[in-house]
């Protein structure tokens, strides 16, 4: 027997409201799992507001960096963190299915992720810690901070004052960056009541980039500056560029369409899955399209409006200087201004040479091993190398009166997983104990009269 028009109707509605129903209870728990929130909870925003926050996404689409002429390459200011630091990312940096509130951060008027822009003058009981450095560094100062003031608040000299921490780290920062950001940052007029440099692997390692690609080890990390100096002049004209130009375009457009919707909140917890997966996956093909570009750009010829020193022939061949040597000088010469700069302004300077998972006795789990170690990383080669040569330094440092800490074997002895991935980054836990080494060393300089530069912990 044939079923009616009207049967067929009726039971493939019966079973569509079904596949919704299911739908919309699989996707509330999905929310409420990831977020710990009814999704109809939410408030919808008026379209007033849904526009202001979509039109915060940076206009320059091409990369999440851009060319800066003192501070040689920034984050694109506007940047949201989650382009940097996606869910895979979190979830080993903080935990699985956690959001902590500095992820809601943007790049600031600098390109520094950080809630404020610089110059930066709150009221007259700040107090303003500058955290300077690489990545580590950046992200310390994001995932550390909440500790770090919690226990420095009840110092004497900080009593009834506001502390904030101040990021002027960035991703493949190396010295002498940190020193031009300071000196660039004072003479804009920026005030530090003391100030935190955590560096150490990028000076080996990136260092160590640069001399293998051909450019002077002092000039900014190539990684990040030959891809954006590739996309200037002689490249923007091929076909090739200019089709890539096209598609992020285009996907960026739709990746707002669909930011809007979202935005609006639909009230429907199936439609509002449906959007962000579209959105996660428009959102992969343009990170996608982008770093191929990047990486093609990276491998074109210089051109006439950017100019990369390059290797001077006194350091290359048989003849040159040892390039640990070198590293090693250059990293110290730039502390030294650095707490040259700070000194004549009276201003505290506490130097951290950052623990590395290529220069420990830490013992690692098999995952922890399989997630933080890898033999064919830069880091590899280079910290077991330079990282002797640092520490010498820094004894000729100490003797000079510059505050600066050995943190190398931070981590020594904890059995828990530090590291999240092959290059240096650390977890939520990592940063707390940095937090804690770091805030002990704080306690010391503001309890006391003068730092006792006798000897390195």
């Amino acid at each position: 027997m044939h079923m009616t028009k009207t049967k067929f109707t009726k039971l493939l509605l019966t079973y569509l409201i079904a596949f919704y129903v299911f739908a919309e209870i699989f996707s509330l728990a999905y929310f409420y799992i990831t977020r710990g929130e009814w999704i109809y909870n939410q408030e919808s925003l008026p379209v007033e507001k849904r526009l202001e926050i979509s039109n915060t996404t940076p206009r320059q689409q091409l990369t999440n960096s851009v060319l800066h002429p003192v501070l040689g390459f920034i984050w694109n200011p506007g940047l949201s963190i989650k382009k940097v630091a996606n869910r895979t990312r979190l979830d080993l940096m903080v935990g699985v299915s956690q959001t902590p509130k500095w992820s809601r951060i943007s790049s600031n008027n600098y390109g520094f992720f950080s809630p404020v822009d610089y110059p930066f003058r709150p009221e007259e009981d700040a107090f303003l810690i500058g955290v300077f450095g690489g990545s580590v560094a950046q992200w310390f100062s994001l995932q550390g901070a909440d500790r770090l003031k919690q226990l420095i608040k009840d110092i004497p000299a900080l009593r009834n004052r506001k502390i904030y921490i101040l990021n002027f780290a960035q991703g493949a920062f190396k010295q002498p960056q940190q020193l031009l950001a300071l000196n660039y940052f004072l003479a804009l007029g920026q005030e530090f009541d003391l100030l935190v440099n955590i560096d150490g692997a990028n000076e080996a390692g990136l260092a160590y980039d640069n001399r293998v690609r051909g450019y002077e080890h002092g000039m900014p990390a190539a990684q990040r500056l030959l891809p954006l100096v590739g996309l200037l002049d002689k490249n923007i004209a091929s076909n090739e560029v200019f089709e890539a130009y096209t598609l992020l375009r285009e996907l960026n457009k739709t990746r707002q369409t669909i930011e809007l919707k979202i935005l609006k909140n639909t009230r429907s917890a199936t439609l509002e899955l449906a959007y962000l997966a579209c959105f996660n996956f428009v959102t992969s093909r343009y990170d996608h399209a982008a770093e191929q570009l990047n990486n093609n750009s990276s491998k074109a010829p210089l051109n006439s409006l950017f100019s990369v020193t390059e290797l001077s022939n006194k350091n290359r061949g048989k003849n040159a200087p040892s390039h640990y040597t070198y590293l090693a000088d250059l990293w110290m010469r730039s502390s030294q201004l650095m707490n040259a700069a700070l000194l004549n302004k009276e201003i505290p300077y506490l130097h951290v040479i950052q623990p590395n998972q290529y220069y420990s006795q830490k013992k690692f789990s098999s995952l922890e091993e399989r997630i933080a170690v890898h033999p064919d990383s830069t880091f590899k080669k280079a910290v077991p190398a330079v990282y002797p040569y640092l520490l010498m330094s820094a004894k000729t440092l100490l003797a000079e009166g510059v505050n600066i800490k050995d943190a190398t074997s931070l981590f020594d002895k904890e059995a828990g997983s530090i590291y999240i991935d092959s290059c240096c980054h650390i977890n939520q836990q990592g940063n707390e104990l940095f937090a804690d080494y770091i805030a002990e060393e704080i306690n010391k300089i503001l309890r006391s009269p003068a730092v006792d530069s006798t000897t390195m912990d």
